[in-house]
């Protein structure tokens, strides 16, 4: 007996059409039973199919490059007072205040009473990296 094949295209199509339809509907039976139909196979290998087929996900995930401490303009603007004050305090040899430190005096200080969640320091320098790399762009 020879095996028949249904198309890829096919199977992502009806596995679309199946999301868009409720878990437990008549019509998804009935999408079942017309591709079974048009292609000469079983209900049963259609389910097998769509079973076997692994659904293809992002390699990303949705908020990639979105940061999720706080909103995205709000971490730009602590980043540039962050910045600036690495930059005010840098000395004739070129030392400054780590970034660390920078940030503990941000939220210690009284000027920053708003800030309501503490800031890492990897996610600061992401976000002053990609700053300033937009602002070089730019220019």
């Amino acid at each position: 007996m020879a095996k028949r094949k249904i198309p890829t295209e096919a199977v992502i199509q009806l596995r679309q059409r199946l999301e868009k339809q409720p878990a437990y509907s008549s019509e998804r039976r009935e999408l079942i039973q017309e591709t079974a139909n048009l292609y000469g196979v079983s209900e049963d290998t259609i389910y097998r199919i769509l079973r076997e087929r692994k659904v293809i996900k992002s390699a990303r995930r949705v908020d990639c490059g979105q940061p999720r401490v706080m909103p995205k303009t709000t971490l730009e603007r602590y980043c540039e007072v962050i910045a600036a004050l690495i930059l005010r305090t840098s000395n004739k040899k070129g030392r400054h205040l780590s970034t660390s430190r920078a940030i503990r005096l941000l939220e210690v200080s009284a000027v920053n009473s708003i800030l309501e969640t503490t800031l890492n320091k990897q996610e600061v320098m992401n976000q002053i990296r990609t700053y300033f790399k937009d602002s070089a762009e730019e220019v």
